[in-house]
């Protein structure tokens, strides 16, 4: 309202009026159209997607019968972030910027889903053909993105075409998926570090879903948006980086925050102990009895191997699959499996992503990975995961890979597991020749030394987590270490540091 110098809530009435933004400022000006606001002629709400103002339209209708095909009850903070999204895309001045903060497994995904679906249908009433495009880290999280978005809105007649794009896939495949981005046949697009190739066009993007925005680049995140001037961007993260929380804070980017845990979620049991083959095996067979699949992660691949023989040994009979990055057509044995054994999966798929899908299938009963899983698999029988040589990942990859179990209304378990019981463990019983016939004698030999530097401090939290007042006894011994270590002179200091 120019008269009083602030927009007056009576121009916010949701009324169809839509406005382009003009390149590089991100402002739209008023054009005339068919979606003109017919109550003000002399002032125009500034549009990004047409609100649905008749709830009765074959496309309002259709994002009802898509909303309704979620099989769980959202929650109220999920309830609240869907009205800010909607009122960022269809009533705000600016392209919309907004970041979803949650804990992992509180529906995050479901959000980005409902957006792309209604920035879609929402210009599709109005002649616009948008398309919307989610960027994730590994190959296995968009692939499952992929089959959720495929059978969500199957058989609900929504003409949506979602598409999945990968290095991974073949030139001609890849050429095919490329001309039906740049004609609009593809309506949301949803792939890894491939979308930020420069042969990318999009038809009329509209909605860039950065979905683990914290597994990204600067560069990376920036460039769609330069390449797509006025896009509306949403990001989604559990554990986002300072600089993304502190554009938050500082309220250059706008922030929703999901607190409410899902209907039936229990908090997940965390237990930090030395590695030991008894505890693995306790841990396999009570999830196996109880009808559950557990995780198994090591932070090195010529672990694995290794890992897996001491699971056949002494678990009778049970199924393990081997995920990692470096899996070729071929390789791993049984564990390699081709584009055309599995039905109705996406062409080109790897034996990493093949043997995840059998996996969530229920077709083994334990997944031996590294940290390919890490960010969004969601299968909710997995209710155990176990961890070995925790110490060699970082607070963050941890934190997410706690969140893969617990998905379900049954007690989850994760057990962080120190490597120095690990290396113990292959002492006199034959596995350490094993991991020499693999060629990984240099790596055992690297890893004995760090681990012989750090035996101590892990041989003390090894016992301070086997008691029932571990976390007083690490908070008083860190804090008496830190008085300490103020108090001496700044050559201790510095040795301490080191040590």
């Amino acid at each position: 309202n120019t008269e009083h110098g602030t927009r007056n809530t009576e121009h916010r009435t949701r009324t169809p009026n839509t406005e382009h933004r003009t390149p590089n400022t991100g402002h739209r000006t008023p054009q005339t159209n068919k979606l003109t606001n017919t109550h003000h002629a002399h002032s125009f709400v500034r549009l990004a997607c047409p609100p649905f103002t008749d709830p009765s339209t074959l496309n309002s209708l259709a994002y009802a019968r898509f909303t309704d095909s979620f099989p769980y009850t959202p929650t109220p903070d999920q309830l609240t972030a869907l009205a800010s999204i909607e009122e960022d895309m269809c009533y705000r001045c600016r392209p919309m910027d907004r970041l979803i903060v949650g804990d992992v497994g509180f529906g995050k995904t479901e959000l980005a889903m409902r957006a792309m679906v209604r920035i879609i249908l929402g210009w599709r009433g109005y002649g616009r053909k948008k398309q919307a495009a989610l960027l994730a880290p590994t190959i296995v999280l968009a692939a499952q993105h992929h089959r959720t978005l495929i059978k969500r809105i199957e058989g609900l007649n929504l003409d949506i075409k979602p598409v999945l794009i990968h290095s991974n896939m073949s030139s001609k495949r890849m050429n095919l998926l490329l001309s039906e981005i740049t004609s609009g046949a593809a309506d949301i697009v949803i792939g890894t570090r491939a979308l930020l190739g420069k042969k990318i066009e999009f038809s009329d993007l509209g909605l860039l879903v950065i979905d683990e925005e914290q597994r990204f680049g600067v560069k990376q995140k920036e460039r769609m948006k330069l390449t797509n001037e006025g896009i509306d961007v949403l990001t989604l993260s559990a554990t986002p980086i300072p600089r993304t929380l502190q554009m938050s804070l500082s309220g250059l980017r706008d922030t929703s925050t999901l607190r409410t845990c899902p209907e039936g979620r229990m908090p997940i049991k965390t237990s930090v102990e030395s590695f030991s083959v008894e505890t693995v095996v306790k841990a396999v067979q009570f999830e196996l009895r109880r009808g559950g699949q557990v995780f198994f992660v090591a932070p090195r691949i010529a672990m694995l191997e290794s890992l897996r023989e001491v699971l056949e040994r002494n678990v009778p009979g049970v199924k393990v699959l081997v995920a990692h990055g470096r899996m070729k057509k071929g390789s791993w044995g049984k564990d390699s499996v081709a584009s055309d054994d599995l039905s109705g999966t996406p062409p080109d798929i790897s034996p990493m992503e093949a043997n995840v899908i059998k996996f969530a299938g229920g077709e083994a009963d334990v997944l031996l990975a590294t940290t390919v899983i890490e960010n969004g698999v969601d299968i909710p029988r997995v209710n155990t995961i176990v961890v070995a040589c925790s110490e060699f990942f970082g607070l963050s990859t941890l934190y997410q890979l706690r969140g893969r179990v617990g998905r379900s209304n049954v007690q989850a378990h994760a057990y962080f597991l120190t490597g120095t019981g690990f290396m113990n463990s292959f002492n006199g019983e034959g596995d350490d020749d094993i991991l020499d016939e693999g060629g990984e004698r240099g790596f055992i030999d690297a890893y004995t030394s760090s681990s012989s530097s750090s035996s101590s401090s892990s041989s003390s939290s090894s016992s301070s987590s086997s008691s029932s007042s571990s976390s007083s006894s690490l908070s008083s011994s860190s804090s008496s270490s830190s008085s300490s270590s103020s108090s001496s002179s700044s050559s201790s200091s510095s040795s301490s540091s080191s040590s």
